[in-house]
């Protein structure tokens, strides 16, 4: 289920969508959203919406399991992300063509993927846990494969590719070519990078004022044997925190509290609610706070 909201009015619709809706891009006139299935054996879709009428069009079967990201590519084309499962079988980029309605081409992986990005050139970045492949965003032939790096990417206008690798604690550069021209080590697990308006001046507040309700994504991950979760709150209130296997079986309540206006975090130790170790795989965060709720995967690895 998703909410469609005005910024100023609230929500206007909620739209059931089958699984765990993962992600939503806007490609005129439709919006697309990923959501993948239980992690398992049921493959998941990318449904269709008309905004104008916010009701589900359409729906794109894929043809590997679990789609994550959808993002434009070259010529109004669609790229799907499809994850695949853990532990078993591997990932793909689905190419759809919105004005066909038909998917024209696949990518296909023998591992589980992590993220895509789209150069300034059109070329297409794909990651794995660890690393990532580059491909012609016109022909899809493969470029370049298992370069540093993959969680995120930031690119710029000299063609050059910026992205973070969790278990080394980096942030590597690469020109145009992929050769490597930078190489920073940086915090516990880096997740992301944002570029940054030159011209601010104030980029931290000692004292921010919170207006969003947010989940962020746990750190490190993969993780072992216990990994930290963030959150934000605009408004005070009683907050549930709860870990879910890949099946929806509650794993352990975090949180069950009150808590105030601001920034909060817990660690999860890779333990259920009573103590015993859970199995290595995929598990849902879901954070609740009066009726906000939203829901994050991560990756235990013993």
């Amino acid at each position: 289920v998703f909410e469609v909201e005005n910024i100023t009015s609230g929500p206007v619709a909620t739209i059931s969508t089958y699984g765990w809706p993962q992600d939503i891009q806007y490609l005129n006139p439709y919006v697309y959203v990923a959501s993948t299935g239980n992690w398992g054996s049921d493959p998941g879709f990318v449904y269709v919406i008309d905004p104008q009428t916010t009701t589900k069009i359409d729906s794109i079967s894929t043809n590997r399991k679990n789609p994550t990201r959808v993002i434009p590519g070259m010529d109004d084309n669609l790229l799907i992300l499809c994850a695949g499962v853990w532990g078993g079988s591997g990932g793909s980029v689905e190419i759809y063509n919105p004005q066909t309605q038909l998917l024209e081409d696949s990518l296909l992986f023998s591992e589980y993927l992590n993220d895509i990005g789209v150069g300034l050139d059109g070329r297409i970045f794909v990651s794995t846990w660890g690393s990532f492949s580059v491909f012609n965003g016109e022909s899809h032939e493969e470029l370049y494969s298992n370069i540093g790096g993959g969680n995120n990417f930031y690119f710029n206008e000299a063609g050059e590719v910026y992205t973070v690798k969790f278990d080394v604690d980096s942030l590597y550069g690469y020109d145009s070519n992929m050769n490597r021209i930078d190489d920073f080590l940086v915090g516990d697990g880096p997740q992301n990078i944002i570029p940054l308006n030159s011209g601010t001046s104030d980029i931290v507040s000692n004292n921010p004022i919170i207006n969003r309700f947010n989940l962020m994504q746990n750190y490190p991950n993969p993780f072992n044997p216990e990994t930290i979760i963030k959150f934000e709150l605009k408004e005070a209130g009683n907050v549930n925190l709860v870990i879910y296997n890949s099946v929806g079986q509650k794993v352990k309540t975090l949180i069950n509290t009150h808590k105030t206006v601001g920034e909060h975090q817990a660690n999860w130790d890779g333990k259920d609610d009573i103590g015993r170790q859970a199995a290595s795989g995929i598990y849902i965060y879901q954070l609740r706070a009066g009726d906000r709720q939203v829901s994050k995967k991560m990756v235990l690895m013993r």
